[in-house]
């Protein structure tokens, strides 16, 4: 499950990777977390968390449009899929819960096989 401090324990992880240029603390309290891990200045994952709500939020963005997602809200999980970043994917795989780790892998493969990064 995730929460702030899983997140923080994970974002030290993916940092010893050395493929994220810059990190920004946008935001973090005892509950709440909000992170930008920037590969460019106009591409970047953002990491939210609310362990109150139990809100995750994992995007891609690039040049300000969300490129690729997954939320969590209220314990539930769906995907934003690549192609279709505003739609809601509620398949099996797209309902599961992933961790940080999962989606900066799921982000790096996406961005080599679409010659983005």
């Amino acid at each position: 499950m995730n929460t702030t401090d899983s997140l923080i324990k994970e974002a030290r992880e993916i940092l010893k990777e050395r493929t994220i240029c810059d990190v920004k603390v946008l935001d973090w309290q005892r509950n709440i977390l909000k992170v930008r891990f920037y590969f460019a200045d106009d591409l970047f994952i953002q990491i939210y968390r609310n362990d109150r709500s139990q809100n995750t939020s994992f995007s891609l963005i690039f040049e300000d449009e969300r490129l690729y997602g997954r939320d969590e809200i209220e314990g539930n999980w769906h995907r934003h899929p690549f192609q279709y970043p505003d739609l809601h994917n509620g398949s099996e795989d797209g309902n599961r819960e992933v961790s940080l780790i999962e989606f900066y892998r799921e982000v790096m493969e996406l961005l080599a096989k679409e010659n983005i990064l």
